[in-house]
């Protein structure tokens, strides 16, 4: 099984799931991997700096985590996968990821077409193969004020982050390569 499907595997699984252990220990690199928690009242997401991915767990509704009450896991699912393509200019307390270490990851695409998505993999290379996004947003404003662009392919689940940004973020987007990709459920058409 490749990591792409690994990673759509757990998806919707309850953070106490034995199984979604077993699947994320694979991704570890050494026998205690760390990992950080942080919790809202709307999500909790597992930080793994040093895999180069987070995860999101969202409550079920009738459950709102909180900050110092031990977190009921059977009430928590999974609901994406963040794998990162950078180390963070980090700086102050915000810790860096690391490159996620389990590229490249193989995506299906229209037309038989598949994208190989390793670290040097470009928004035109991704957009070539997967056609182009149903939604994409950013790279608007000042450089200094903007969000870099994103392109999502709701169909399969997948949305792309790239540090282009400012007035000719989208010129430039397309040779800049990803730095972050949020997996999820796909919609269904």
């Amino acid at each position: 099984m490749d990591t792409l499907e690994i990673l759509r595997g757990i998806l919707g699984l309850p953070m106490s799931s034995e199984r979604l252990r077993d699947q994320l220990q694979q991704f570890h690199t050494t026998e205690h991997t760390e990992s950080t928690t942080k919790i809202y009242s709307d999500a909790v997401y597992t930080n793994y700096f040093d895999l180069g991915m987070s995860i999101m767990y969202v409550p079920k509704a009738d459950y709102r985590p909180r900050t110092g009450i031990a977190l009921d896991h059977d009430k928590l699912e999974l609901r994406n996968v963040d794998i990162y393509n950078f180390k963070e200019k980090g700086g102050g307390k915000k810790q860096s990821y690391a490159a996620f270490a389990h590229l490249p990851l193989f995506v299906g695409g229209p037309d038989d077409e598949t994208l190989k998505l390793d670290k040097d993999t470009t928004g035109k290379e991704i957009v070539d193969a997967l056609g182009e996004p149903s939604r994409k947003g950013g790279g608007d404003g000042p450089s200094g004020g903007s969000i870099g662009i994103w392109c999502e392919w709701s169909n399969l689940g997948l949305m792309f982050e790239f540090e282009s940004r400012g007035p000719q973020a989208w010129e430039m987007g397309k040779d800049s390569t990803w730095n972050t990709v949020t997996i999820f459920a796909p919609e269904q058409a």
